[in-house]
């Protein structure tokens, strides 16, 4: 069997994607997304429960486990690490996608819970359906992670992150 390269750059969009979160003027949190009613439905919006704020830019960011006890500098860096070594670890590139010659990135939004756990996953963009799903498996493996905080207080938070699937 023909031996492939898999590289995975996450650690460099991580970092991007934590920056852009960071340096970005807007410091309102944005709502969850709301499913379109259907037209059956009653046009009234629906009641907002308590803390389901998803805010895109918390005081603290989310961390990896493992990247508590570090400065929002190091967290950001120890996070993309983590990430990028649990990936390396546990995606498996798909050797029927291989064959075809399907690579690319795969962008999934998701949501980090108040504690800590992966919610509403969302893919962006992708180049394939099997690499979209292979995604949102991995991603559901993931630990739970250090919840992103404002005020001293977990909330939830957004959060995008990158897959790389190259030959």
């Amino acid at each position: 069997m023909k031996n492939l390269i898999f590289k995975i750059y996450v650690s460099l969009f991580a970092l991007v994607i934590f920056s852009q979160c960071k340096s970005s003027s807007n410091s309102n949190p944005t709502e969850a997304p709301k499913e379109i009613p259907s037209r059956s439905e009653s046009s009234e919006s629906p009641v907002q429960e308590p803390n389901s704020t998803v805010y895109s830019q918390p005081d603290q960011m989310p961390r990896w486990p493992g990247c508590s006890d570090v400065s929002e500098a190091e967290a950001e860096k120890c996070t993309a690490q983590g990430v990028t070594k649990y990936l390396e670890q546990n995606l498996v590139y798909p050797d029927s996608t291989q064959s075809k010659g399907i690579n690319g990135l795969v962008f999934v939004r998701f949501v980090i819970s108040a504690s800590g756990k992966i919610e509403e996953p969302q893919i962006l963009i992708s180049p394939n359906d099997e690499l979209s799903y292979l995604t949102l498996l991995t991603l559901q493996s993931f630990p739970d992670f250090i919840p992103g905080r404002v005020n001293n207080e977990p909330v939830r938070s957004s959060y995008i992150l990158p897959f790389r699937f190259e030959l």
